[in-house]
């Protein structure tokens, strides 16, 4: 465990980095994502999560002031996570969205 504010941020940034490496794998090859790589999404996301609690509640507002160029790093890799899940949601909609489309077609066809 990270003893000061400066070291849990270092942590959280590069879990974050960690985190947005694996979304872009995902962006770029959505349908190619094994559980194991979700898996992995899924125990960043949990770590992050933890460790942010952690800071806020270890640490006063002042302290962290003290860091403000890496909590303005932070703010924008949190900005980073939330449009590079947004552009996955999106493109994992259109995908199911193709393959209903598709079956639709093909119960279409099946049944005439």
């Amino acid at each position: 465990m990270p003893l000061t504010a400066n070291e849990c941020l270092d942590d959280i940034i590069d879990v974050s980095n960690r985190l947005i490496m694996l979304l872009d794998t995902y962006n770029s090859t959505p349908a190619e994502g094994s559980v194991d790589e979700a898996n992995k999404a899924i125990d960043l996301m949990k770590k992050r999560k933890s460790s942010l609690h952690q800071l806020f509640e270890r640490f006063s507002p002042k302290t962290l002031s003290a860091n403000q160029d890496k909590m303005n790093i932070l703010a924008h890799l949190d900005k980073t996570i939330v449009d590079k899940a947004n552009t996955l949601h999106e493109s994992i909609k259109a995908e199911l969205f193709s393959i209903k489309k598709n079956k639709k077609a093909i119960n279409t066809y099946q049944n005439t």
